[in-house]
């Protein structure tokens, strides 16, 4: 891959001169640290042999931002400046570089001016540019949370459609042979009608969510009362019409006056009719349930929609909660959501402020304990739309707060951020919304706050 010469200029042995008359040679091994990430910069190399590999630290990897060849030297603005190392460098193979403070620097830019206008730019620029690959890979890191996230929520409804087709094929055989053995009864046709009431009664009804101290009471009950009349294995006959959704008193109402053989014959057609019903029932509720989810990934990415324009600020937020929905449950995070009714479109680009939300939402879920709670306010306040997402974690640690949208700087521990999400998010909504992205924060409450101009125009 070609270098920018821009980014990456050499030096002319004249240049090399004067720097090494100020500088020190210094040699490296193979792998050995020249300057490090968030460290003090005070120093550039200039490398005289071998190869500076150059990595900036981003989720769990290091990402490649430059490998400087001989002639070429290392560093940005910040080594003039006074800041913090931007990057970490590494010598590859043995490794021999002119090492120049910055106090000595102003002494061979006057020995050789020519040379200011060679390295100043190139400082310049390469901050900028690891700052776009930067924000590159945190675009990166967030679609593959999405990800996750929706593989998972695509996966629970498939499981679940998979698992009542399976358990549909031994019902519906269990079904065709009740059915016979109902034409073989003679019941008469009032009572027949009688338990198609019942099935039209119960289908769509089937409770899944009994607790265990319930299903016991409701199978003791419905078996007490078969083994009464004389059903034969009256525990496991109770067992599937719980299983329906029945209640003895629904038992007793089939039962009234028709001999044992027919009492079985009917209850167990009634049993496995509601049993197909609720699986059928399910595999369309699986179905329905991954339909909304692919809605909510095309309005999330507004893939069908121009990038400007009035967009809908909760339906938003709501497509991005539920890619996040799995984070949320792993901690079993309880939400509470205050919408104001009939709120306004804002003008912009939908799929930014998505951007925004995600990182704003998946930063309160990571702060907030387990088994903690997020707040979601959405209401209009002077012209604005405002967003207030809230979590009761720790806070963010005072000496932090005055840097937290500063591009690189990250409270989390190392490999789980990148120090750029809240950077963009600010800029988004800032420069790129004309809104304001603010936030206050103590032990047990952090609220972040976004508003969006109704009628201001972009």
């Amino acid at each position: 891959m070609r270098k920018s010469e821009a980014l990456f200029p050499k030096l002319d042995p004249y240049m090399v001169g004067c720097l090494q008359n100020v500088g020190r040679i210094k040699d490296f091994a193979d792998g050995e640290v020249l300057f490090r990430e968030d460290e003090k910069s005070d120093t550039f190399h200039v490398v005289l042999e071998g190869q500076i590999r150059v990595t900036k630290h981003i989720g769990t990897e290091d990402l490649l931002l430059a490998i400087h060849d001989p002639m070429e030297f290392s560093g940005d603005l910040s080594v003039l400046a006074e800041g913090l190392n931007n990057s970490t460098g590494r010598a590859v193979g043995p490794t021999k570089t002119l090492h120049v403070t910055r106090d000595c620097f102003g002494e061979a830019v006057s020995a050789c001016p020519a040379m200011l206008a060679r390295i100043v730019p190139a400082l310049a620029q390469r901050r900028p540019e690891a700052m776009s690959l930067t924000q590159q890979r945190e675009k990166l890191v967030a679609l593959g949370t999405l990800s996750a996230g929706l593989a998972h929520e695509l996966n629970n409804p498939a499981s679940a459609a998979k698992r009542a087709s399976d358990q549909l094929r031994t019902a519906l055989g269990d079904l065709r042979k009740n059915e016979l053995v109902l034409c073989e009864l003679d019941i008469p046709l009032e009572r027949l009608m009688s338990l198609q009431g019942t099935f039209d009664q119960y289908a769509g009804k089937r409770d899944d969510d009994l607790d265990p101290l319930e299903r016991s009471d409701r199978e003791t009950s419905i078996g007490d009362h078969l083994e009464e009349i004389g059903v034969p294995d009256p525990w496991d006959v109770a067992a599937s019409l719980v299983d329906a959704g029945l209640l003895c008193e629904d038992v007793k109402k089939v039962a009234e006056g028709l001999p044992c053989p027919t009492i079985v014959g009917a209850l167990s057609w009634l049993a496995s009719s509601l049993t197909v019903d609720a699986l059928v029932r399910e595999i369309g509720d699986s179905a329905t349930r991954v339909s909304e989810l692919v809605e909510s990934i095309k309005r999330y990415s507004h893939m069908d929609r121009a990038a400007e324009g009035e967009f809908d600020v909760v339906e938003g937020i709501k497509s991005t909660f539920i890619m996040l929905k799995h984070k949320v449950k792993r901690k079993s995070l309880t939400v509470e959501k205050e919408i104001a009714e009939n709120l306004p479109k804002v003008g912009g680009n939908a799929g930014e402020m998505n951007q925004v939300w995600t990182n704003l939402l998946d930063n309160a879920i990571d702060a907030a304990p387990e088994g903690g709670a997020l707040k979601l306010r959405v209401y209009t306040e002077s012209g604005f739309v405002r967003v207030d997402i809230e979590d009761n974690g720790g806070g963010i640690p005072p000496d932090a707060r005055s840097r937290i949208f500063e591009p690189f700087f990250t409270t989390k521990p190392m490999g789980q951020g990148t120090g750029m999400g809240l950077d963009i998010a600010y800029r988004i909504v800032s420069e790129g919304h004309n809104g304001t992205l603010t936030y206050e924060s103590e032990p047990g409450k952090t609220v972040f706050t976004v508003c969006l101009p109704v009628d201001t125009p972009r």
